[in-house]
């Protein structure tokens, strides 16, 4: 394989897996939220146990992923609008928006 082509190979491959957040991106964006907008000081140690929760279930949230990329053509961007209703809002408006964009799933 040339030099050129092994770069551009290269390049789809890390352009592809940064492109979608999986399960564990949503896992530790959750941790952040609730950190974010809740109303009370959860204390020092809540952020570090959220996200170790989060890792002892990569295998789970990684089996989620294929689930989602086999049912659906979008399965991506779906969990790209998750992560934005994360990032975006609080409360009950994260779930909301949680569950509206989930209706975007094309199914395959």
């Amino acid at each position: 394989m040339s030099s050129a082509r092994f770069l551009l190979c290269t390049l789809l491959l890390l352009f592809t897996a940064c492109g979608a957040p999986s399960h564990l991106d949503l896992c530790y964006a959750s941790c952040d939220n609730t950190v974010r907008c809740s109303p009370v000081f959860l204390g020092g140690a809540f952020l570090p146990n959220c996200q170790n929760t989060c890792q002892q279930g990569t295998g789970a949230f990684a089996e989620q992923d294929q689930k989602d990329d086999i049912r659906c053509q979008n399965a991506g961007d779906v969990r790209k609008r998750v992560l934005d209703c994360i990032h975006n809002t609080c409360g009950l408006d994260v779930a909301t928006c949680q569950t509206s964009a989930a209706t975007f799933c094309i199914l395959r």
